[in-house]
């Protein structure tokens, strides 16, 4: 039952897929067909030249001939349309998994490692799109080729057709009986695998801190440990092919002997004629894909269907956000303000405890209003600002928002704020798209008031390439105290009428802190809250709060 909702799921993200399925799988039936009778035509050529019937050979080369054409053609058009059909189904696949993850829940999607997801978007949807392709197409050919074959080797020479029954049928019924332990061992090969990503993509990007406390060995002999095990969790998961297709090896070629022995003896006897070796020799061949297909069908079934429930997360319902437009005139005509009433955070950390992050916290932030919020590290100044985004949802208490009514502040309104939060989380690209997060439609005084509220304008246009100069992974290209300053212009240039700063000042120097904080504290008709280490001057602002009281 788990396995269809599983197939079921993968279906719906690939609507459309279908008919791609079923050409491959037509034209696998058609392969196989050809392939069969390719090797059976063999009797019949042999035959003629044995008669020296000049006509005979003529005609079955003829029909051989043709038969081959069909068979070139036939893998031109599968290798080149699996390999169209894997793309488009590929990318329909990440496409769908992408937007589930940044439209889900954020807390559960940070429970896992991101390094994770990545690999359920690269790895696992590859295995998808691979499986969906090749199983149904290559189970019509191992069932045609086989049935086909099979049914020639009887119909040339029974005894010996019927007598390969029995070990054809044991290789399958192993092959169905190992399935849970296959789906099981693939489960722990990707985990294996994740674990070995999720470690390179986090000894990278803390190489400085490995540098500096010098643990290049340990993070090697960890990294070793973590390859062992994938290597032992891949090794577990392939030895059943790997043994299944030996034991085909050992039936294929005892039968192909025995073969050869009986047969030379018929046409030494005269029982027999060449050609018909040559057809029961060529149709034991036809047997080597089927047979092999029957090894790796079950287990890639099971690979399918692990993988897929990988990529399977909870849907959430679509958020109908309120426009731009609609937010700035619900702030500017209806908004007065957000009441924060009583509300409490707790979470599970990594070793089981229960911690209390924030406890029966309650601020009314009014229309318009610059608040400041200090305390110690860990006091829950950030999950503060993350239950204000939605991003986090309070165990207790509520947010409302304060208009002619109060009621429930929800994910619609998320345009109401932009965020700056402490390590800046700068996207790849150039330090337009960066600030403007890729918007085609830009515009161009909004982008240059955002750099000039942010004091960034000077220093951007003294690159060669100004604000469409190229930045790395989460900014790098830029100084520490560059990269918040684009951050801020980030915020700034989303118009958001309410500013939620987590520590944007903390890698500033005194100077450049002034100036961008004089800069946002100025702005006329924006809400802002502020958290802060630093020492600002309380008649700054219309309130302070310190958490750690």
């Amino acid at each position: 039952m788990k396995n269809k909702e599983t197939l079921s799921y993968i279906a719906s993200n690939i609507k459309g897929s279908k008919k791609k399925i079923i050409l491959l799988s037509i034209s696998q039936i058609m392969l196989g067909i050809f392939t069969v009778s390719f090797s059976f035509i063999l009797r019949f050529i042999i035959d003629a030249i044995e008669k020296k019937d000049n006509e005979l050979l003529f005609r079955y080369v003829l029909i051989l001939g043709l038969v081959t054409l069909g068979i070139i053609l036939l893998q031109i058009f599968y290798r080149i349309y699996h390999e169209y059909s894997y793309v488009q189904i590929e990318n329909k696949l990440r496409a769908s998994l992408y937007k589930k993850i940044i439209s889900n829940d954020y807390r559960y999607i940070k429970n896992s490692h991101d390094e994770e997801w990545i690999h359920r978007l690269t790895s696992d949807t590859s295995i998808i799109a691979s499986s969906i392709l090749s199983i149904l197409p290559s189970l019509c050919r191992m069932v045609i080729q086989l049935l086909l074959s099979i049914g020639a080797i009887i119909y040339l020479y029974p005894i010996f057709g019927l007598s390969l029954l029995p070990f054809i049928l044991l290789i399958i019924v192993l092959t169905y009986f190992m399935r849970k332990r296959l789906k099981r061992w693939h489960h722990h090969m990707q985990e294996a695998d994740g674990k070995v990503k999720v470690f390179f993509f986090e000894s990278l990007q803390g190489l400085s801190i490995v540098h500096s406390f010098v643990k290049e060995d340990i993070f090697s002999k960890k990294n070793d440990i973590n390859l062992e095990n994938y290597k032992k969790a891949r090794i577990k998961r392939n030895m059943f092919s790997i043994a299944c297709s030996i034991s085909y090896i050992v039936v294929y070629y005892t039968f192909y002997i025995l073969a050869v022995i009986f047969c030379g003896i018929s046409i030494i006897n005269g029982n027999m004629t060449i050609g018909l070796l040559m057809s029961l020799v060529a149709l034991l061949s036809q047997l080597t894909g089927p047979l092999g297909n029957i090894t790796n069908i079950i287990p890639r079934y099971y690979s399918l269907i692990a993988s897929g429930e990988r990529i399977r997360i909870e849907e959430k319902e679509d958020i109908d956000y309120l426009s731009k437009e609609d937010i700035d005139n619900y702030y500017h005509n209806e908004f007065k303000g957000i009441d924060i009433d009583n509300i409490s955070y707790s979470y599970i950390d990594k070793y089981g405890n229960n911690v209390e992050a924030l406890k029966d916290f309650s601020l009314l932030v009014n229309k318009g209003e610059k608040i400041l919020i200090k305390g110690h590290s860990g006091g829950g100044k950030s999950t503060l600002m993350k239950i204000i985004l939605s991003l986090y949802k309070p165990v207790s208490g509520s947010l409302y928002l304060l208009d002619k009514d109060k009621h429930l502040l929800d994910k619609k309104y998320e345009r109401l704020f932009a965020y700056v939060p402490q390590d800046n989380l700068l996207m790849q690209g150039s330090i337009k798209e960066v600030i403007t997060l890729y918007n085609e439609d830009v515009d161009n005084d909004k982008l240059i008031e955002s750099l000039k509220i942010s004091n960034s304008y000077d220093f951007v246009n003294n690159l060669p390439l100004k604000e469409n100069t190229f930045l790395n992974e989460k900014g790098s290209g830029l100084s520490l105290g560059e990269m918040e300053r684009i951050a801020i212009a980030r915020a700034i240039y989303s118009s958001s009428p309410i500013l939620l700063l987590d520590e944007c000042s903390a890698s500033l120097d005194a100077y450049n802190e002034e100036i961008v904080m004089n800069n946002i504290l100025s702005l006329k008709d924006k809400t802002i809250i502020l958290i802060s280490h630093h020492h600002y001057d309380d008649s700054l602002f219309d309130k302070v709060i310190d958490l750690g009281e």
